[in-house]
Parts: C-alpha cells; structure tokens; sequence
C-alpha cells in the first residue's frame, strides 16, 4: 500500500510497484493531492495497472502487441523457453500437464492483456467444480492442484514481463488468490515407536529402510539412491554415508527434454513399452552432504551387505548387480511407492499410526532435536535443509510428554525460586 510523509515543504508518496525492485516517490504541493495520488496507487495495485514511472511509456508501447498473445501461447513459450532449462523432468512433466489439463482448457484463449485478478478469481471458482484428470476419476479439482496452477501462471506472467512481453506491474496473479485450504498435519513416529517397529519387524529389508531413514536422516529416494561405494567405516567403529544421488523415474521424453535434470545412471528398462525409465541424478538443492552413524547401524550394513551377497550367489547368474545398498533380490532398484506399500501394511499389521516414508525424516529430526538438546545447525546438517525454519517449523513435532515435561519444570521453578543449572532432560 502507498504511505504519504512530509519532506520539507512537499507531501511524498511511496509505494512499490510489483516486478519492480526500487520503491517510487511523488512529491505533491498539498496534502489533498498527495492523498488522491495514494488513493489512485492503491485502486491501479488492487487491479494489476500500476507501472512505475520511469520506463513506463517505452515498456508499454513496445508491449502492446505482446499483450495480444493469449495464456495458451504465453505458457508454451513460457515452458520452450524457460521450463527447459530450469525445471527438472517431473516437474516440466507434472508443469504440462496441468497446462494441458486445467489451464488452457478454462482460460487458453484469453489474451494475457485481458487477464485481471477478477479473471483468475472466476478462472478459480471454476476449477473447483471441475472434474479431476487421470487418476482422479470421479473426484474435482482439489485446493493443492489449483494452488500449483496459481504458481505456474505467476510464474509464467513474471517471466513475460522480465523478457518485456508484458509491462511492470501487470501480473495479475498476485493480487488473485487460489482458495485457501490446510495442509494436513504429517503423521510421524516418537521414538518410543520408532523402537518399537524396529523391534517387532520381521521384514530385514524393511527395518534396515526404517533404521537408515532414521538414523541417517535419509529421503527415501536418497537411500534407494545409495550405493556401497558411498558408505565408508571408520576404524574405531561406525561411520559415514556419503549421500550424492537420489533414484527417480521420469517419462523419457522429459528427462531428454530438461536440461536441469542430470541422469548419472539410467537403469535399464524391464519393458521396452514403458514410457518412463529410472535413473540415478543429483540430490535436491544443496542436498549432497555425508551423515555420521554410530556401530549399531555399522552392524546393521554389514549384516545387510552379507544377506545381498547371499541373495547374489542365489540368484546368480539372472543377478543384476548395481551396486545399490537397497536393492531387491535380483539386485534391480526399489522405488519408493514400493517401500510405502511395505510400510503401510506393516503399520496396520502393528497397530502403529500409518506413516509414509517422508515421515520416517520427521521422526529423525525430531529424535535427534531431542537427543542433541536443540542443536539445530547439527540437525540441519544432517538433514540436508538450507533453512533453521526448515528444521524448526517443518519437521520438529513437539511431542506431548516435552510439553508436560516443560511445565513440570516451571512448576519446580516456582516452588524453589531456583532455575535449573544444566539443559532439561525429558
């Protein structure tokens, strides 16, 4: 919103403009016309017109016929241009689709000079009532879907104006608003059950997943991802895994397709028909990373290391040998959906609270919050998070009996006037 203060003899309006870095002032000789300027700033941001001053006549004369394109050609542009080259191969995939699906469907045809927030309101209104693609047959368009069509559209509108297309200030997708809805909570494990499953689980391979995810702080695809020649012991006992690939499966069009998405490795198909293939790329951003484990998990490889020799002398000669540390018995790579149906059936077996393998990390980081006193940059370290928010806000489920312990500890404070010497221990 625009603010006025006085300088000097003059009344200055100051506002920002969106797409525009440094903020624009006016100087007006009366207070009347400075708050009349305000009043205009904040009608013209409300409805995606405001442009800033300088620049302004060039940028829009020169876009004019740009704003004649409609969101159908701008999003094709938009992928052909920038999609490829920064966007990995399922997220350009998961991209065109909802371009193909939700977006050019509704609002294809409509210029981008046209589009205004009301526009994008209505656009979203009605995707609510649409029915769902794919896999959702039966069922509308959920909150989530629509709030990733918000963000392509966004994006794809900023990146029109950073290449002129469009002038500043005429994004109107950041004054819509997608319909708001909660996420739901993560279900996790505290560590009481975190040993629990690691007692009574008579799957090897699934409590070996269970014991890395946790004590590592590994995603599922990182550990899948994981090969021999990337865990390392130490002389004294335990050791290091040292994570710099993940296993993901891509249509093969995208993976040829994106230029940000690197394939190490890709795993040879079971079925020439597949469209999709599996492959070994990089970590998330700023992911790769080594993380310390202790002798009981230098047990646990060493035993699960000799079980894959046995399986590999069992199996010979229709092994296929890639090095991977979690591999199924004819040595071809697991992929996570695999991993969760193993989980889900075991959590119901158990009567544990169903988890999904991304839970098993908030178990990790929330156990290791506990046993390190709150050390957060340890944590983030071992986790692969840029952020503390990451850590703090994301992950960390602040367990019941922390709580009780907390007021317990108050309690105590007040009956001896005394606050304790060292860390609370519960």
């Amino acid at each position: 919103m625009a603010s006025i203060r006085k300088h000097g003899n003059k009344y200055e309006v100051q506002y920002r403009v969106p797409g525009c870095k440094k903020p624009q002032s006016e100087r007006f000789d009366t207070i009347e016309e400075a708050e009349l300027r305000k009043a205009e700033i904040n009608i013209q941001k409300k409805r995606g017109t405001l442009v800033p001053l300088k620049s302004t006549n060039i940028l829009v004369q020169s876009s004019q016929a740009d704003k004649n394109i409609t969101v159908e050609e701008l999003m094709k542009l938009y992928i052909e241009k920038h999609g490829v080259t920064s966007m990995t191969a399922g997220v350009l995939c998961n991209t065109e689709r909802r371009i193909r699906d939700y977006i050019n469907p509704q609002i294809g045809n409509i210029p981008i000079g046209e589009l205004t927030p009301l526009v994008l309101q209505s656009y979203y209104v009605e995707l609510v009532k649409t029915p769902a693609k794919a896999n959702n047959a039966g069922e509308f368009v959920g909150p989530s879907t629509i709030k990733k069509c918000h963000a392509d559209l966004r994006a794809a509108l900023n990146w029109a104006i950073g290449n002129g297309i469009l002038p500043l200030g005429c994004n109107a997708a950041l004054y819509a608003k997608p319909p708001a809805y909660e996420e739901e909570d993560v279900i996790s494990w505290d560590y009481d059950q975190f040993l629990m499953a690691l007692e009574v689980c008579k799957d090897p391979q699934l409590k070996f997943v269970i014991l890395m995810c946790v004590t590592c702080t590994m995603r599922i695809s990182e550990l899948l991802g994981l090969t021999w020649d990337h865990v390392e012991y130490r002389e004294d006992g335990g050791g290091s895994v040292f994570i710099e690939h993940q296993i993901q499966r891509a249509k093969e069009e995208y993976l040829n397709r994106s230029l940000k998405t690197k394939a190490y490795y890709v795993f040879p198909k079971t079925n020439p028909k597949t469209q999709s293939v599996l492959f070994l790329t990089t970590p998330k951003k700023n992911s790769a990373r080594h993380v310390p484990f202790g002798e009981t998990v230098e047990e646990a490889l060493k035993a699960h290391k000799e079980r894959q020799n046995l399986e590999k002398q069992l199996m010979y000669p229709q092994y296929e040998d890639y090095g991977l540390v979690v591999a199924r018995q004819n040595g071809r790579p697991y992929e996570s959906k695999s991993i969760r149906t193993m989980l889900i059936k075991f959590c119901d077996q158990y009567g544990l609270p169903g988890v999904c393998t991304h839970s098993l990390r908030h178990t990790s980081v929330d156990v290791k919050l506990e046993l390190s006193g709150g050390n957060i940059k340890a944590v983030m370290a071992d986790a692969g998070h840029r952020t503390e928010s990451m850590v703090t806000k994301q992950y960390s489920a602040l367990r019941e009996r922390r709580r009780f312990g907390i007021a317990d500890s108050m309690d105590n404070l007040l009956k001896t006037k005394k606050m304790p010497a060292s860390p609370l221990n519960f």
